[in-house]
């Protein structure tokens, strides 16, 4: 009887590469983004490439940060994005009103005392 050859034929496979990227901690606008927001990683090595990129500044609220991932090895993984929220704050509020608004409110009332008595 003659052998049996098992041929195996595969398909080229690419794998989706996998990005780890959290929300951003909130940030007081004014703030330009940088490597502290932007801080994107992914299972394999390659670029990425940021929308919108550091040094933007966001508007107050929420917005969208995206990443699109470009492998080193392009034969093997394909490209692959990742979208996050980030809150944009109107001021810092660990300044307002916790801290400093007591301050002010004193001040505000000795001197209002000193200008009417």
């Amino acid at each position: 009887m003659p052998a049996t050859i098992n041929i195996l034929t595969t398909t080229p496979q690419t794998t989706t590469p996998t990005i780890t990227w959290s929300n951003p901690a909130d940030i007081v606008y004014g703030t330009p983004l940088s490597n502290v927001q932007l801080d994107a990683s992914a299972s394999v090595p390659g670029t990425f490439a940021y929308i919108p990129s550091a040094g933007t500044v966001l508007n107050v609220g929420s917005q969208l940060l995206n990443v699109l991932f470009i492998p080193t090895d392009t034969a093997d993984y394909t490209i692959a994005s990742k979208t996050v929220t980030i809150k944009v704050n109107a001021h810092d509020s660990n300044l307002y009103p916790g801290n400093l608004y007591p301050y002010i409110a004193s001040l505000g009332n000795s001197y209002l005392w000193h200008h009417h008595h």
